[in-house]
């Protein structure tokens, strides 16, 4: 897997990014806590730029 990896940073011209592994290897159930994490912070932001209120969000 390295090695196909590597080769395609040679076809392509990418540059190694050690995050790309990180991802690739997580668990799903990190991934989903990650996300929601994500989605809060940004509804945070938005209500506090005034963009939103926060009864406009819906949590599923």
């Amino acid at each position: 897997m390295i090695l196909t990896a590597i080769y395609h940073m040679f076809v392509t011209g990418e540059e190694f990014n050690p995050s790309d592994l990180y991802k690739v290897d997580m668990p799903q159930e990190m991934v989903e806590k990650q996300k929601e994490k994500a989605i809060k912070q940004a509804a945070k932001l938005l209500i506090s730029l005034g963009l939103i209120k926060a009864t406009d969000i819906s949590v599923a």
